[in-house]
């Protein structure tokens, strides 16, 4: 399943280590474990539901760049109006599988997204309230999700363009 494949492929520890940045070294082992947690289930929710809006388009593999134990794969996903560009950023584990680290989706890296506002909420709030609002945002969208029906896209463009808040600080 696409779940599996996300959990097999995608390296939700390195991904929270490098979203929390500077933040990552003054949380316990226990902060972090949660913290893994709560973001992936957030990335999850958000690729998912991406990649399952998509229909009838097709993938296309553009090139690789690979340097030392690290790696960019770009492809394109074409549909019948538009061209997105996806781009996934790979290392190479200990024992010399490859894991995701990073999407770019249209020259927008997703890690550098979460990175940038968890620095701000961090400046301004505790840890404890950033993984209460994590938790709020999955619970609401959860709920949204099995309630309304509503895909990812609908319930960020909710919170975002109408500047619902849905969930405050995130």
């Amino acid at each position: 399943s696409l779940r599996k494949l996300i959990h097999d492929k995608f390296s939700f520890d390195k991904m929270s280590q490098l979203s929390l940045a500077k933040h990552w070294k003054a949380r316990s082992d226990e902060e972090k474990k949660t913290f893994i947690d709560l973001f992936g289930q957030l990335l999850e929710q958000t690729y998912i539901s991406k990649i399952e809006s998509y229909s009838n388009e097709k993938v296309i593999f553009l090139k690789e760049y690979v340097t030392d134990k690290k790696a960019q794969v770009d492809t394109k996903v074409i549909t019948e109006t538009i061209e997105i560009p996806i781009d996934y950023r790979l290392y190479q584990t200990n024992n010399g599988s490859w894991m995701v680290y990073d999407v770019i989706i249209e020259g927008v890296s997703l890690v550098g997204n979460y990175r940038s506002q968890f620095d701000q909420i961090l400046q301004k709030q505790s840890f404890e309230k950033l993984i209460e609002d994590l938790k709020k945002k999955i619970e609401t969208w959860l709920f949204l999700a099995n309630y309304f029906k509503l895909n990812i896209e609908t319930f960020w463009f909710l919170e975002e363009k109408w500047k619902l808040n849905i969930v405050s600080g995130l």
